[in-house]
């Protein structure tokens, strides 16, 4: 037997590219967040996640300075402390998480980055 995760909540990402209304569209899911909550859905908005290991991991693999795949303890153990926080299904509004403007070429690494993401179960 093994162990299989319990939580099966949703995570969905909202990473926007800039310049095309993502902050717009974070200030409504903010200010949205009472009816979303009935929902089933929490937000959890970039200050929440930014300066996590989390961040900082995917952040890494999406710029290249990191292996997809291999997950730092302090990344996951990040994760799951800011799902502890949030009931129900999540929706993390970030659009600097998988890339920022100064990177050459845009969401080179978003495959990558969304695998290292699927390695945190």
């Amino acid at each position: 037997m093994t162990d299989q995760p319990t939580d099966r909540r949703k995570i969905h990402f909202h990473i926007g590219a800039h310049k095309t209304a993502s902050s717009f569209l974070a200030f409504n899911m903010r200010a949205s967040e009472a009816g979303l909550a009935q929902q089933g859905l929490s937000v959890v908005s970039r200050k929440h996640v930014f300066e996590t290991p989390f961040a900082q991991d995917v952040i890494d693999v999406a710029h290249g300075a990191r292996e997809p795949g291999v997950v730092s303890p302090a990344a996951r153990k990040s994760l799951r402390a800011l799902l502890a926080r949030n009931p129900g299904d999540v929706l993390v509004a970030n659009e600097d998480l998988l890339c920022r403007l100064n990177v050459q070429d845009f969401y080179q690494n978003i495959g990558a980055a969304v695998r290292h993401i699927r390695a945190m179960e």
